[in-house]
């Protein structure tokens, strides 16, 4: 490389390049020196090295810390409510308190995959950043299934409370002294002549 670098002090001093280029020349004789000492040291190019987004695996993280920031708030909730059992504001606030943490990891997640566009050389990490941007949409899917699910359940025909339901599958009518008040009404409401 010494060679090189004679060669180009000769031409700048014969005049056919500039100073500038020739300073130039040298900066990059020097990263090429650098690079190929690297390489015969076992090391990787400096050039090549890639490194784990720290945003996507934060985004990615959200999710166990919006469960655990749920459950925190719902007990904390329910301490504040001093109720016996859990109720339907303590769930909301547990579920809202984490969808704040999912919201966190989407916008992390989201900003992480731009990142790592942008800097595919630099960065790796998509598979981390779409963890991030995929879980609230994933979460709050899963819950208005639930919801569906609930209100099916509370749109149930009173006219079901009629009969039992055992394992087995098959019906038993219930006695009338254990229905409860709602479908004796009905029950007197539709014999009547």
């Amino acid at each position: 490389m010494s060679d090189e670098r004679e060669r180009i002090e000769r031409m700048r001093a014969e005049g056919k390049i500039s100073t500038e280029e020739a300073r130039r020349l040298m900066d990059a004789l020097e990263k090429a020196e650098q690079k190929e000492q690297n390489i015969s040291s076992g090391g990787i190019p400096l050039v090549e090295q890639q490194r784990l987004s720290k945003t996507a695996v934060a985004g990615a993280l959200c999710l166990p810390a919006a469960i655990i920031v749920g459950l925190l708030a719902g007990f904390a909730a329910h301490l504040v409510s001093k109720e016996d059992h859990l109720t339907e504001g303590t769930a909301w606030i547990a579920v809202l308190s984490g969808t704040a943490v999912l919201l966190v990891g989407l916008l992390l997640g989201i900003a992480a995959l731009l990142a790592v566009r942008r800097e595919p050389d630099k960065l790796w990490g998509k598979g981390f950043a779409w963890v991030g941007i995929l879980q609230l949409p994933v979460v709050w899917f899963f819950l208005f299934l639930k919801l569906l699910n609930h209100g099916s359940e509370a749109l149930q025909s009173p006219a079901d409370e009629l009969y039992d339901k055992p394992a087995s599958g098959i019906a038993q009518p219930v006695p009338p002294e254990s229905r409860p008040e709602r479908t004796k009404s009905i029950e007197s409401e539709t014999n009547t002549p």
